[in-house]
């Protein structure tokens, strides 16, 4: 086990992971060569006993053979190899020289041995290197041609002829064939490797292949289930969408019948000079409505802003519509707070308001006045909406109850004012849609900002009024969605 491991680690030496595959198994290979040849050599050298000079000259190559090693390791692998492959051909020919004097091809041990020198160079450098190759190879050739004709001149008798002997022959063809099946055994250890790892990685890209079509099927069923649940969720996406335009169509009629409840402009043409509508729903039907009644020649006017928005607001509104008619109808003395009073009973009424804890607290706040045209008189009474007139530019305020038109924790008569007014005097009642409309920064747009711009504009025509309101209202909203209904009337006597 020792032996095996230094074996791979002789036969690692000098290689590095940045080198290409070719590269590093060329390097282990010379290192294989380089002990290879080291232990071939040494039977050489026992060989020479006899004749130390012979000997001497045969263990050379061993020192130079372990220094090439030393030079593969220590990163000069090019170097070494050069050095390595011209020293084994120096060293076989002067081993063959030394026992062949008359002719160097001649014995079939020194053709083996050649041989093995000239394959040498085919092994031991990658075919990007193959000038390394080629020099190698012209050296072989030269020192062929060079020892052949050093000998055919001059008689070199370092050994006995008497070497060339069956023993000797043995341990030549022993060596070459060692060399050749020591390469072919090389090749067939990388290649069984190779094997072993093709075989790994064909286990391994079978495992991955069986788990990628157990995620497939896996996909498949997800794309199923997927599938599956996309046309359940069209098919409710369909519903709903009927369902809301539905609704949708069902709330916009329901806006046809709010808005045909409303007063129409004919009557707020026919008793004053000059007039303006603000009315912006924050959803399609409206918690807020304005309302008016011509009875006896009193013009009863009213702005209401009823619990909540959307439909629960419109049908608050509706009711209270549906009451002021009633009462309307009904009252022969008008008086504004009478008015608020039995607005009050009935709809504590119709929604069964009784003061219990678990029960409904909806109802509205409302500005209420009642204008005799024959006299200017004015009435009003209001439910936390107050009454707003600009005369010769100066704003009176009519104050309302602080009391809803609702149950409430401590209920009391409504006030009613009375007010002689001149021409050319401006009211205003609005509900609280327009003063607590928020910004970007959420600020409200405020009642006072609201009176300041009433009293600069209150000079101009109604309608342009109303488009400067729109204005100051858009410019402040910027993109800020509206939070609450809007209405407000202005009427000029």
């Amino acid at each position: 086990m020792k032996m095996q491991k230094l074996l791979e680690k002789i036969k690692v030496s000098g290689t590095n992971p940045l080198f290409s595959e070719e590269l590093n198994r060329v390097i282990s290979l010379t290192n294989y060569f380089v002990f290879l040849y080291v232990f071939l050599t040494i039977p050489f050298v026992l060989f020479f006993l006899s004749s130390p000079i012979a000997a001497a000259i045969s263990f050379v190559p061993i020192v130079i053979h372990f220094f090439s090693f030393f030079l593969i390791k220590f990163k000069k692998h090019t170097v070494g190899r050069l050095l390595f492959s011209s020293t084994s051909s120096i060293a076989t020919y002067i081993i063959a020289i030394l026992l062949y004097n008359d002719n160097l091809t001649d014995g079939m041990g020194a053709k083996f041995l050649i041989f093995g020198s000239i394959i040498l160079p085919f092994v031991i450098f990658i075919s990007k290197e193959w000038i390394y190759s080629l020099l190698v190879i012209i050296l072989q050739l030269f020192l062929i041609f060079s020892f052949g004709y050093i000998n055919s001149i001059v008689d070199i008798q370092i050994v006995s002829q008497n070497f060339d002997t069956a023993v000797f022959r043995i341990i030549a063809v022993s060596v070459a064939f060692i060399m050749i099946g020591g390469t072919f055994f090389y090749y067939q250890n990388e290649l069984s490797k190779k094997n072993k790892l093709l075989k790994e990685t064909n286990s391994q890209i079978k495992e991955k292949n069986d788990e990628l079509i157990a995620s497939e099927e896996e996909l498949r069923q997800n794309n199923e289930e997927l599938l599956t649940l996309n046309e359940h969720v069209e098919f409710q996406k369909n519903k709903i969408e009927k369902s809301h335009k539905s609704i949708t169509n069902s709330i916009n009629y329901a806006k046809r019948i709010q808005y045909a409840m409303m007063p129409t402009h004919e009557i707020f043409k026919k008793y004053f000079s000059d007039f303006f509508i603000l009315f912006k729903p924050r959803d399609i039907v409206s918690g807020d409505f304005y309302w008016a009644e011509e009875i006896n020649g009193k013009i009863i006017h009213a702005v209401a802003d009823c619990t909540g928005h959307g439909v629960p607001g419109a049908m608050v509104s509706m009711l209270g519509i549906a009451l002021l008619n009633k009462i309307t109808t009904l009252e022969k003395n008008i008086c504004a707070s009478d008015i608020l009073n039995k607005l009050r009973f009935e709809l504590k009424k119709s929604l069964k308001q009784s003061g219990q804890n678990d029960e409904n607290k909806d109802g509205m706040d409302i500005a209420l006045v009642v204008i005799d045209t024959n006299s200017m008189e004015l009435q009003f009474s209001g439910a936390y909406n107050s009454l707003y007139l600009i005369r010769n530019n100066q704003i009176i305020k009519f104050n309302a109850d602080k009391q809803p038109i609702a149950i409430h924790l401590r209920e009391k008569e409504f006030t009613n004012h009375t007010f002689s007014l001149q021409k050319d005097d401006y009211l205003y009642c609005f509900s609280d849609g327009l003063p607590d409309q928020l910004n970007n920064q959420r600020t409200k747009f405020g009642k006072k900002n609201l009176l300041s711009i009433l009293q600069k504009i209150s000079p101009k025509k109604m309608e342009e009024q109303k488009q400067i309101l729109l204005t100051e209202l858009s410019d402040w909203q910027v993109d800020a969605k509206q939070t609450d209904d809007i209405v407000m009337v202005g009427l000029k006597i």
